[in-house]
């Protein structure tokens, strides 16, 4: 009761990877032989959860249930969500984006999107400020990079896109190093 006032702390920022097909097992942090430094090094300063569980065994509920925090079907997701499909993410579902946001989060999302490719249910419609990505799997076509909601590469060159996602990653951390941040990369 000092009258002096403490300063609440800086919310923490948050740098979720969503892989597909990787098993607990396959990075070094968690005991495999296989060489993982970069992510031992980020498990070591950062957080580790050991205790997890998936909605979904593949891509699109996986997502959803993820970003959302509810079970695929309840979201309207309950499969795998190809290009010819009209729907995703239903507006109705609030994102870990959108509640980041209210928080004042920067956020952005890189990678496969994986829940709709129509512009209602892209990224930045879906809580995040910047998308640098493809909308469905690598194996899908059309195979269209975007950028927000532009189309940066008709077919998307596999071989280059994680040195892209990497540096479009390196730069959104340098510019949001003043506010906290939320970023998605899948």
């Amino acid at each position: 009761c000092s009258g002096t006032a403490v300063a609440a702390p800086r919310p923490p920022n948050i740098i979720m990877i969503f892989c597909d097909d990787l098993g607990y097992g396959d990075l070094g942090c968690y005991g495999s032989s296989i060489r993982t430094p970069n992510l031992d090094r980020m498990a070591s300063e950062g957080m580790r959860f050991t205790h997890f569980l998936s909605a979904n065994p593949v891509c699109s509920p996986s997502r959803a249930a993820l970003l959302t925090g509810r079970y695929p079907t309840r979201v309207s997701v309950p499969r795998v969500l190809n290009p010819m499909d009209t729907t995703g993410l239903p507006d109705s579902e609030v994102t870990l984006a959108q509640m980041l946001k209210a928080r004042n989060y920067k956020a952005m999302c890189i990678g496969k999107w994986h829940l709709g490719h129509l512009p209602q249910y892209l990224p930045t419609n879906r809580g995040f400020d910047e998308y640098f990505g493809i909308p469905y799997s690598n194996d899908m076509n059309p195979r269209v990079l975007l950028h927000n909601t532009e189309v940066v590469e008709q077919t998307a060159t596999l071989e280059t896109l994680t040195p892209r996602y990497t540096q479009h990653a390196l730069r959104f951390i340098e510019d949001s190093k003043d506010s906290p941040f939320f970023l998605y990369f899948a």
